[in-house]
């Protein structure tokens, strides 16, 4: 192979230096005085066509282009007349036209030497006159004057280097179009790095119009290719037409690097080149879009949306540095940001709207080879002017649609409660979808809360809504917030409050009023009312408004679902007592009205005087106290001159109290007996399982009042009686204990059953100790009175700062006699709640025995505060759980194993002792039964291997790639993998990854392929590793030996290892380099050349892997060249063989017969010679021409003879001519004369 010659300065003329004997030359008259031969001209060996005795010949040839002003046909040769005093003539004229251009050939006068050759040039423009157009034929005629008589037989004239060439001026280039865009001259071309194969350019050339190199063939070439790696179609230096296009193709040598080159426009014919300046780079990108606005930002809240592109090449995709301008449309391209990428090519913007609706973004970046000289990329941000969830309206158990979050909501405790949310048709964010988020408050497990579709579970719309179906297990009130998301924003909804509670409820039994109220003995009357659900269930912690002429008295029910008010009237007189029970403001008012008649006096009053086994009977407060199964004696005794002596009374119930079961009194309710002043006495007795609280009622015959005592009966101890409530948790006194929260404020209850004989009891309360920073409302030093809604005091812990057990005594005094319960209190962090989870980052491998670690994180349920040292049990499945304690953060870790491969549950439990809940986090633990690097393959293009098995051998100075596969079924297809550098550094070794070492990448169905470019800095081993984003440990080491390149490198001959040529001519030898490991072409590697007795040559291989030496040896004969790889294995070498042929002169060309009739045998001689030593040659091809015959072309034989058997044709005069390729210049050719004679 040798470098292409560039396909210009044509020459119309062939054969025009006279080294193909007589080829293209077509013989006019004389043919035997048109002789070619070897002559030295200077000093210089030449092959010359001489004429002589009226000898012509002539050639003729089509003419592209007319002749114009700037456009001429020129005329060369070199030429000498022998003649004495006659001229040669050189002829050009139009074929079938009589203008000629006619040069004479003057003799020259006085030749020294009439053998010696002194050749004269001339060089004539042809004229106009001629009147040349496209596709004419031209002829030029070449003739000798006649040999006159005297005049010596060597006479002659004597033509070589016979040329007619096109002069065009210089190109008027326009422009160059590449790929449709258009660069106008004087510009830089751009082509691209990786533009190949089926993505090659397509260039054309746009000429001015009126250029005469319009219709005419041109070429393209390139200065300094780099590792000659640009090809081209046509092949550069080939000519076609300049109208057409060239397929440029433009691979990525090495690296990232451009290159500035100079193209040249030659003319197949002679012109000027025409030069352009050529950019090899990325000059065609593509942006791609890394973050897309995902989310619409709203605008009252400043929100932001955050894009990203990478700028990467569109052919190669490998990233691509530049700067990123960012504008806005519809602005007049405004400019929001501009900067310059990363390394990676990516470049991120955080886009602000400041107008509502659609905004389009678009990035852009030069890229000459693109659309309007950018690669763009445009987002689309949908912005709100305001927050959307402040619009969209919501219908709560079926009622009437409002905004979220304007009032609070009911849902019933053990009930449905549907909630939809309304999206219209068309709104932005009907594609979107949405969740409902727990916010606040008590916790879903707290209130036995369930959802469908699950809270924070993404739902679509459909049919305009969204809909979630909550259920409430009948388990306890609540508080809380429920918060909306939407996929489509960037914030949550504001917290729509939810109360959650026996909603639905009305007044049920009513109790009371429980006296008349005596005025002037200020007198309290006490009402009660039972709140009940719709079965009749009481509903404990309803707020009862008491209506009273004093103003609204609030109260709150107990446990069963009882409320009281006790009411002191400032005037005698009827009134009413109206309790109503309304939930919330949305739901209905339920009533019930007492009426009550106050007294001014009490004509008992000073009358009588009643006492219980003895003892005076307080008739305002205590009144009348039993103990259950125990016998009493009840008595009233007048006074001295009490006007009651004498008269009938009687003992029986209030009737708005009803009579306590069980108890008896003897004589019975309601017989009357007359009053001596000796008193009456009745018998009490009860039975032992139930208390009570109701009124028993003097009555006399003679007055319509009565004397009205409050009734109680009682257990021996408090505990019976009541029970302790830590706020909705329920403790019998004595026995349970209560656990009180740091950080929280309970409500503290001794909360009565039923309508209770406490009621309206002085309550004392003390606690010892009393632990530092509990503040308790009211405080210990002043009593409380039971209601039916209990005796209440708020301890406040929320200063506390350590657990702490207390004792909390509550007494009741019944006259001197104290009724005592004792509850214990555990004070520590005893009610937390999951807030955050760190789930197992890895997913341990069962084989190695691998933990994954798991994290919790617990805050106090009543302060949003991390809380320290509370033991969480861990379990993984079945096994035992362990505690583990939570730190100052609130974080509790463990390292979680499982016995068994597959998917485990772990779960974090805290069992809160507050109110026998637990706060739980749960975990998937996936883990694998063995590693999975041990079946990672990898791939290269010689080899496929598992990794870590075997050394991979990349070259210095190239680039090296290889493949990460595996099966289906193995762990890293789910998993994102990265690759580093164990050792040495990658700047040691001049590595330079395109993926950015340590970052993960998602695994594709076609496996990973990672890439690198080798600097040429120095040999060394580096080992490569892997992570994955899922797996405890790194791959195994992949060991990579660095080197030469050339010790890699495999040489091959692209054609024979032998080969002959002929005299003159060049022995071309080419290789190719191949990489050993990867059968990849190696460019840029130097191979030594090596010839005896010459010292040795160096090439260096292109980008295809190829080199090729070329040379014209110095003498005939066998000769040997060595091709080795320079720093290459000693294997790495192959010889090539020449055999280069002796130069060949025929001697002597003799014929039998040299005239006779048609048919006549004729038997032609030549003898070769050698035309160095005159040494006779065989085995050489003579080929033969007479007039039109085909004679075969024979071999010379031992003797360096050959011949040639004919039979004459009609003829007149004509020439054997033998000719013998392989000459010393060019051709040896001899010539026979024959005349012909009449057919006998």
């Amino acid at each position: 192979m040798s470098e292409r010659e560039i396909d210009t300065d044509y020459n119309f003329v062939k054969n025009g230096d006279m080294t193909e004997g007589y080829e293209s030359w077509d013989d006019v008259t004389n043919p035997a005085g048109v002789v070619i031969r070897d002559d030295r001209w200077e000093d210089t060996l030449v092959s010359i066509m001489t004429l002589t005795n009226l000898a012509a010949v002539r050639q003729r040839m089509v003419v592209p282009i007319g002749q114009q002003v700037e456009t001429r046909y020129s005329l060369r040769f070199l030429y000498e007349n022998t003649y004495p005093n006659s001229v040669g003539r050189v002829v050009v004229n139009k074929r079938g036209n009589a203008e000629k251009f006619e040069i004479e050939l003057p003799a020259k006068a006085g030749l020294a030497d009439p053998f010696a050759v002194d050749l004269l040039e001339m060089q004539e423009d042809l004229p106009d006159r001629l009147g040349l157009q496209a596709g004419d034929e031209l002829e030029i005629n070449l003739s000798s004057p006649k040999r006159e008589v005297g005049e010596p037989s060597s006479v002659e004239i004597r033509l070589t280097g016979i040329e007619i060439k096109l002069n065009l001026p210089a190109l008027a280039l326009e422009a160059v179009i590449n790929d449709g865009k258009r660069f106008d001259s004087g510009s830089v071309l751009p082509i691209c790095l990786g533009a190949s194969g089926e993505q090659r350019h397509r260039i054309s050339f746009a000429v001015d119009s009126q250029s005469v190199w319009k219709n005419l063939e041109a070429s393209l070439w390139l200065e300094d290719n780099p590792l000659e790696a640009i090809t081209a179609e046509p092949e550069l230096g080939q000519s076609q037409l300049i109208g057409l296009d060239w397929q440029l193709d433009c691979p990525q040598p090495s690296g990232k690097e451009s290159y500035e080159l100079t193209a040249r426009i030659y003319s197949k014919y002679s012109a000027p080149s025409c030069s352009l300046l050529v950019s090899w780079g990325h000059h065609r990108l593509e942006l791609l879009a890394l973050k897309q606005a995902e989310t619409y930002p709203v605008i009252e809240y400043n929100q932001s949306v955050e894009l990203q592109v990478q700028v990467r090449s569109f052919y190669t995709h490998a990233p691509v540095a530049g700067e990123v301008v960012w504008r806005l449309e519809g602005k007049a391209g405004t400019v929001l940001h501009r900067a310059s990428t990363d390394t990676q090519g990516r470049a991120t913007y955080p886009y602000t709207p400041t107008e509502e609706g659609m905004s389009r973004v678009t990035a852009s970046v030069a890229s000459l080879l693109s659309d309007g000289g950018e690669a763009t990329h445009t987002f689309e941000v949908r912005a709100f002017a305001i927050d959307p969830f402040k619009t969209l309206l919501a219908r709560f158990d079926g009622g009437t649609p409002a905004a979220w979050g304007e009032k609070t909501r009911y849902p019933e405790r053990g009930e449905a409660f549907p909630v939809n949310l309304d999206i219209p048709a068309g709104h932005p964010l009907s594609d979107a979808t949405f969740f409902l988020k727990w916010g606040s408050g008590d916790s879903p497990a707290d209130v036995g809360a369930t959802s469908v579709p699950d809270f924070e579970e993404q739902v679509a719309v459909v049919d305009d809504s969204v809909i979630w179906n909550a259920h409430f297990e009948d388990k306890r009130d609540g508080m809380f917030d429920w918060i909306l998301g939407c996929s489509r924003l960037q914030h949550l909804s504001r917290g729509n409050a939810m109360s959650l509670a026996h909603n639905k409820i009305g007044i049920g039994e009513t109790w009371g009023p429980n006296k008349s109220p005596v005025v002037d003995e200020r007198d309290v009357v006490t009402c009660m009312v039972k709140v009940q659900r719709r079965d009749r269930q009481p509903v404990s912690n309803v707020q009862i408004e008491f209506v009273t002429p004093a103003g609204p008295v609030r109260s709150v029910t107990g446990v069963d679902g009882w409320g009281s008010v006790d009411h002191l009237p400032a005037s005698a007189g009827d009134y009413a007592i109206v309790a109503r029970v309304q939930r919330h403001d949305d739901a209905p008012v339920d009533e019930h009205s007492f009426s009550v008649k106050a007294s001014p006096t009490n004509a008992w009053k000073g009358q009588v005087n009643v006492s219980l086994d003895g003892k005076p009977v307080d008739r305002l407060i205590q009144g009348v106290v039993c103990r259950r199964g125990k016998a009493h004696k009840l008595r009233i005794d007048p006074v001295a001159g009490s006007s009651f002596i004498g008269k009938s009374i009687a003992l029986g119930w209030n009737g708005d109290t009803p009579p306590l079961p069980g108890f008896q009194l003897s004589p019975a309710a309601g017989v009357a007996r007359v009053m001596s002043i000796s008193g009456l006495e009745w018998d009490i007795s009860s039975g032992s399982d139930k208390s009570g609280f109701s009124t028993l009622a003097f009555s006399s015959s003679h007055l319509p009042e009565k004397r009205e005592f409050p009734l109680r009966l009682l257990a021996a101890d408090l505990a019976s009686e009541a029970r302790a409530m830590l706020d909705h948790v329920s403790a019998e006194p004595g026995k349970d204990t209560l656990y009180p929260c740091l950080w929280a404020t309970h409500k503290f209850t001794l909360m009565p059953i039923g309508v209770s004989a406490l009621h309206g009891l002085t309550v004392k309360t003390a606690m010892t100790p009393i632990p530092p920073g509990l503040v308790i409302d009211p405080p210990l030093s002043t009593d409380v009175f039971m209601t039916a809604g209990g005796a209440r005091r708020e301890l406040n812990f929320s200063n506390s700062p350590d657990d702490a057990v207390m004792t909390l005594t509550e007494t009741v005094m019944l006259g001197d006699e104290p009724l005592m319960a004792q509850t214990q209190l555990k004070l520590g962090h005893n009610k937390i709640k999951a807030v955050a989870a760190r789930g197992p980052a890895i997913d341990p491998v069962l084989s190695k025995g691998q933990r994954a670690r798991v994290q919790a994180q617990f805050y106090s349920a009543f302060a949003d505060r991390p809380v320290e040292s509370s033991l969480i049990g861990w379990q993984v499945g079945s096994a035992d759980p362990v505690n583990a304690p939570t730190d100052p953060d609130g974080w509790s870790t463990f390292d979680a194993q499982s016995q068994s491969a597959g998917i485990n549950t772990v779960s974090a439990t805290a069992l809160n002792l507050y109110d026998q809940t637990t706060a739980e986090q749960h975990f998937e633990l996936k883990t694998l039964p063995d590693d999975p690097w041990k079946s990672l393959r990898l791939v290269t293009e010689s080899s496929e291997g598992l990794w870590g098995q075997r050394a991979l051998f990349p070259r210095r100075a190239e680039s090296f790639s290889f493949d990460l596969q595996a099966d289906d079924d193995n762990p890293l297809r789910s998993q994102r993998l990265a690759v580093g550098v164990d050792h040495p550094a990658p700047s040691e070794l001049g590595l330079e990854f395109s993926e950015v070492l340590g970052e993960l990448r998602d695994w594709t169905s076609e496996g990973l392929k990672y890439s690198f470019n080798a600097g040429d800095i120095k040999d060394g081993g580096v080992s490569v590793r892997l992570a994955a984003s899922r797996l405890l440990e790194l791959s195994p080491p992949q060991a990579m030996s660095l080197g030469t390149k050339a010790i890699a490198a495999r040489i091959n001959a692209s054609a024979g290892v032998f080969q002959t040529v002929n005299w003159g001519k060049p022995v071309v030898c080419e290789v190719r380099l191949t990489n050993a490991l990867t059968g990849k072409a190696m460019a840029n590697i130097q191979v030594k050349w090596e010839r005896p007795e010459h010292e040795a040559t160096f090439t260096t291989s292109d980008y295809r892997g190829r080199t090729w030496l070329s040379f014209v040896p110095d003498f005939p004969g066998p000769g040997a060249v060595r091709a080795s790889v320079e720093g290459g294995a000693d294997s790495a070498y192959i010889d090539f063989q020449y055999f280069m042929n002796e130069p060949r002169r025929i001697e002597a060309l003799f014929s039998d017969v040299t005239e006779g009739t048609p048919g006549t045998r004729v038997t032609a001689h030549i003898i070769l010679v050698s035309a160095i030593s005159g040494r006779r040659l065989k085995g050489v091809e003579v080929e033969w021409k007479f007039l039109d015959l085909s004679i075969p072309p024979t071999i010379t034989d031992d003797k360096g003879e050959a011949e040639a058997v004919f039979r004459l044709p009609a003829f007149n005069k004509a020439v054997l001519r033998a000719t013998v390729r392989g000459g010393i210049v060019g051709w040896s050719v001899k010539q026979v004369e024959f005349k012909g004679g009449a057919n006998v």
